[in-house]
């Protein structure tokens, strides 16, 4: 019955703290959004990060899919030259 009672009580300590530390998240970002001199010291440094890591693996993305579709069309080149010499046209 105690243990029961203990493992009620971790449960509803658990979900309070959660609670709390949802409400305290909601608080600073508004609270970060709200605030110019925050954001400008703060978020804006952090977007611009953001925007120049996306740029930065959008252009790594679009590297590594043109040298994989020219290995993809060079070897599908190649085994339709292979097919063609086994299979020469009648």
């Amino acid at each position: 019955m105690r243990a029961q009672l203990l493992r009620i009580t971790a449960v509803a300590w658990v979900t309070q703290l959660l609670f709390f530390v949802a409400g305290l998240v909601m608080y600073v970002s508004a609270r970060s959004v709200g605030d110019g001199e925050y954001r400008h010291e703060f978020l804006d440094p952090l977007i611009e990060d953001l925007k120049v890591t996306l740029l930065a693996r959008n252009r790594a993305g679009a590297a590594h899919r043109c040298a994989t579709g020219a290995a993809v069309r060079g070897a599908f080149k190649k085994l339709l030259l292979r097919r063609a010499a086994r299979y020469p046209a009648r």
